[in-house]
């Protein structure tokens, strides 16, 4: 059974589980911790207004069940570094899953931090929090006040370490700082996305801290005569408390940057307070897609850099589209969205539709920004369509110059389909063929097929039984002038209709 070492200056009561929940307050004296303690209280508070501190050692394990993520609040010295150090491990509120934090104005200096809540942990103390020893980051998020930089961060002592924390679902998405001569790696992101920064070693006493911020990076305009692209997916905010005597090797975790510019292009680059510098030396990117790795030197004893970011050498792609969707909004309306994350003599857009994806028709035309490093959201509806076929979308990117580029396809089932596909094509010595994919016992196998001018007349109609697979059928349409046509099929369970151009 665990035993718990208490002081009789303890204001409140420290309780087991399974009993009524009181705040523990330490305060009065020093509270010496060389045991074990197990706080089911709801709160501790290590309190400044009576000089009170805590101090752990004999490795004392200190497990906190504090039921808010305020519930740690630590306004005088927490110290679990003395001697060799004790344990503070987080096992979530009353031992269930569920966010846990650490507030106040001191920051507590940790050896060993287990974090085991379950949930995300908070660190709000206006001065972070410190780790000399290990930190197991088995929670999941752990949050830092951003608005404070490096003065509220995560900070490893020289020579502490970490494990786990560097999965999309487990990093800090704040600031995480090191002290000391270590190669270190910060396991830093966004809260959904992970964005590692590995340092090489420094030299003695050097301080560092970084953070992900994945908005666009400021003065994307003004760089350096040999970057010609800053991208816009984000960026490491990057501090220098005390530099380093030592160049350092800086790798980094990159988002997916394939239509930015091609791997051997990329160079990591710097703000030196006045322009956009490349700090690699010439190309040093693995790929140039989700979770590839860049890399770059900062010189010895800098403390201009204040940010690091993705740049592209030359080459980098005119339009850099960072997202391109199509979605069904109901049984006749497609809507499409995108999104540039920069823009290089951009004219338009062109909306392109298939009903095959083989042969595109034109909806319409989307103006572009021209030149831009600001991200751009586009929105393009299409309505009217029908039901009985997939739909297959592109957009063609043109520039300035006339020269242009297609995106990838996106294909779209509407509300309603029902299985069957209908296209058709012009095959040589004017014979117009209708293909019929079917695919579904549920509908009836018996169909018309008809071609039909845009007033709606039948000019030829066959009788087909539908087959699974495709069903091809032709129509003669040497008698007939060069125009837009219909093809209609119409069956038991639909009618539809698929235009075909006759040249």
């Amino acid at each position: 059974m665990k035993k718990n070492y208490l002081s009789a200056f303890l204001l409140g009561s420290l309780l087991v589980a399974g009993t009524a929940k009181a705040q523990l307050v330490i305060n009065g004296t020093k509270f010496s911790n060389s045991g074990y303690v197990s706080n089911y209280s709801s709160y501790t508070e290590v309190k400044s207004s009576s000089n009170s501190t805590y101090s752990a050692s004999n490795r004392a394990v200190f497990e906190h069940f504090e039921t808010s993520p305020q519930a740690l609040r630590i306004d005088n010295a927490y110290e679990a570094n003395l001697a060799d150090g004790g344990i503070d491990e987080f096992k979530g509120p009353n031992g269930s899953p569920g966010v846990q934090g650490v507030s106040g104005s001191v920051a507590p200096n940790f050896h060993t931090l287990i974090l085991n809540n379950g949930a995300t942990f908070q660190i709000t103390n206006s001065n972070g929090a410190n780790v000399y020893g290990s930190a197991q980051l088995n929670n999941g998020i752990t949050t830092t006040n951003r608005s404070l930089r490096q003065t509220g961060a995560l900070r490893f002592q020289n020579g502490a370490t970490y494990q786990n924390g560097n999965t999309d679902t487990r990093h800090v998405n704040g600031y995480v700082s090191k002290v000391g001569n270590n190669e270190f790696t910060f396991p830093v992101g966004s809260g959904s996305d992970l964005r590692t920064l590995r340092m090489s070693a420094p030299s003695a006493n050097s301080h560092f801290s970084t953070a992900w911020n994945a908005s666009q990076p400021a003065n994307t305009s003004t760089k350096e005569s040999n970057v010609q692209a800053i991208a816009a997916a984000g960026f490491w905010d990057w501090i220098t408390v005390t530099p380093s005597s030592n160049p350092l090797t800086i790798t980094v975790s990159i988002p997916d940057l394939s239509t930015f510019a091609v791997a051997e292009n990329l160079r990591l680059v710097g703000w030196n307070g006045s322009q956009w510098v490349a700090l690699s030396g010439g190309p040093s990117a693995s790929g140039n897609t989700e979770n590839s790795t860049l890399q770059g030197t900062i010189p010895a004893n800098s403390s201009t850099i204040t940010a690091l970011a993705i740049g592209s050498s030359s080459g980098a792609l005119p339009v850099s589209l960072a997202g391109f969707t199509a979605k069904a909004v109901d049984a006749q309306k497609v809507v499409l969205d995108w999104v540039t994350a920069g823009e290089k003599n951009n004219a338009f857009f062109e909306v392109q539709h298939s009903v095959n994806a083989q042969q595109y028709e034109t909806l319409g035309k989307v103006e572009g920004q021209g030149t831009t490093y600001a991200r751009t959201n586009y929105k393009f509806s299409h309505e009217g369509l029908s039901p009985a076929t997939i739909h297959y979308y592109r957009l063609k990117q043109v520039d300035l110059d006339g020269s242009f580029t297609y995106s990838p396809v996106r294909s779209v089932k509407l509300e309603g389909y029902l299985g069957i596909e209908l296209y058709a094509t012009v095959e040589p010595g004017r014979t117009v063929k209708a293909f019929v994919k079917y695919g579904d016992d549920q509908l009836s196998d018996q169909a018309t097929l008809s071609l039909v001018d845009l007033s709606g007349r039948k000019l030829s109609s066959k009788a087909v039984s539908l087959q699974k697979g495709t069903n091809p059928v032709e129509f003669s349409a040497a008698s007939l002038g060069a125009g837009l046509y219909l093809i209609r099929l119409e069956n038991a369970s639909q009618n539809s209709t698929v235009k075909v151009a006759i040249p």
